[in-house]
């Protein structure tokens, strides 16, 4: 498996199926995707979602609040056993941390031996 990033189609994703947004039927969770929309539209994007094939990970309420601002596509960490050309091959752990904002990141040893000895 290798690791990918790039900006990816938000048609191409699937989302775990919530009826309309988080936190529809409380006020807290309510009021925290409220608050995500407005920092994304303040403050654009700032960390990529993680996806594994198609599937969300990470992000799953970014993605919501991505498509209410009517973005098409969002930046995402892609981790793929089928190359990926559209988009950036991760080669390193350190640059999988840093293209991701985490501090740490656990991967399964598969992928790492992936990254640490691609050609």
């Amino acid at each position: 498996m290798h690791a990918y990033f790039g900006e990816v189609d938000l048609n191409s994703l699937i989302l775990p199926v919530v009826n309309d947004y988080p936190g529809k039927l409380n006020k807290d969770g309510r009021q925290a995707f409220i608050d995500t929309i407005k920092s994304i539209r303040t403050n654009g994007l700032e960390k990529p979602i993680i996806v594994r094939e198609d599937k969300i990970l990470l992000g799953g309420a970014r993605v919501r609040a991505v498509k209410c601002l009517g973005y098409e596509t969002i930046k995402a960490i892609v981790f793929s056993h089928s190359p990926k050309p559209n988009l950036h091959k991760i080669k390193s752990y350190d640059e999988l941390l840093k293209i991701s904002g985490l501090a740490r990141l656990v991967v399964t040893d598969t992928f790492l031996m992936d990254i640490r000895h691609d050609k």
